[in-house]
C-alpha cells in the first residue's frame, strides 16, 4: 500500500465533524476536486434541512430564508405554509447525490495515488 506521511493529524485542524475531515483531505493530503466543491456544498445545504426535522419538527422559522430558498429550488422539496415537505423522489435523490460524492471522491483518491477506481 502507498503511505504517506503528513506533518499534521486531522486533530489538529480548525472545524468540527466532517468539515474538519474535509480541510485535512483538501489541504493536507492534496484531495480536491469536484467532491471537495459543489457536490459538498450541496451536502452541506441539505444538512440544514436535515436539521429542520431534527431539532424543529420540519418547520422553517422566519430568520431561516436560506434554507427557504433552498427549498424552494429544489424539485425533490417542497413549502407547505412553513413545513417542509419532501418528495416521493427525494431519497432517491439524496442516495443519487451520496453516491456521486463517494464516487468523485474515490476517484480523486485514486489518482492522487496512482491506482484506477
Amino acid at each position: 500500500a502507498d503511505a504517506r506521511s503528513y506533518q499534521i493529524t486531522v486533530e489538529e485542524l480548525s472545524g468540527r465533524g466532517i468539515a474538519r475531515v474535509r480541510a485535512y483531505l483538501v489541504k493536507v493530503a492534496g484531495l480536491n476536486g469536484s467532491w471537495a466543491h459543489d457536490q459538498w456544498q450541496e451536502l452541506l445545504r441539505l444538512q440544514k434541512i436535515r436539521n429542520l426535522f431534527a431539532h424543529g419538527d420540519g418547520r422553517l422559522r422566519p430568520n431561516q430564508s436560506e434554507q427557504q430558498a433552498y427549498v424552494r429550488s429544489n424539485a425533490h422539496l417542497a413549502l407547505d405554509g412553513n413545513s417542509v415537505l419532501l418528495s416521493e423522489t427525494f431519497l432517491q435523490f439524496l442516495v443519487g447525490l451520496h453516491r456521486r460524492f463517494l464516487e468523485s471522491l474515490l476517484h480523486t483518491i485514486a489518482t492522487a495515488f496512482g491506482k484506477s477506481a
